[in-house]
């Protein structure tokens, strides 16, 4: 066995547990993808709750903070679309993003209080912006 000349080894690919590729998400910087965004968001929201609205759950006494945190999602991308212009270029978004991610991110309840709803609708904000925000 001396002076053997060394084996390569062949891996049988089918066979490899190599990690799935994701494609690198490209940025969200037009008011064109926020839209888009926005409109998965309404999908998403939609599929939640069903053939219920928010208002009736919380008159009905239910909670459903998934709900909220959809709906929070499409209440922040829409405010986001409303600064931006379809001239807006990338840095303006980016930064109308950000702004917008630090204040919903300090945002308090109205009236003082916190709830489970309030801050699944809060978080919904955070991190649908932060998607913008943080590329």
């Amino acid at each position: 066995m001396e002076d053997e000349p060394a084996v390569a080894r062949r891996v049988d690919v089918r066979h490899a547990a190599a990690e799935p590729e994701v494609p690198p998400r490209p940025p969200v910087l037009s008011r064109a993808a926020v839209r888009a965004m926005r409109a998965e968001a309404v999908q998403a929201w939609s599929a939640t709750m069903g053939d219920a609205t928010s208002c009736a759950l919380a008159k009905d006494g239910r909670s459903y903070p998934a709900g909220k945190y959809h709906e929070g999602r499409v209440a922040a991308l829409g405010e986001l679309m409303r600064r931006l212009t379809p001239d807006s270029d990338a840095a303006e978004a980016l930064a109308a993003a950000r702004e917008l991610a630090d204040a919903w991110s300090s945002r308090v309840q109205p009236g003082g209080g916190a709830n489970r709803e309030w801050e699944s609708y809060r978080a919904g904000g955070v991190h649908a912006l932060a998607e913008v925000a943080e590329p």
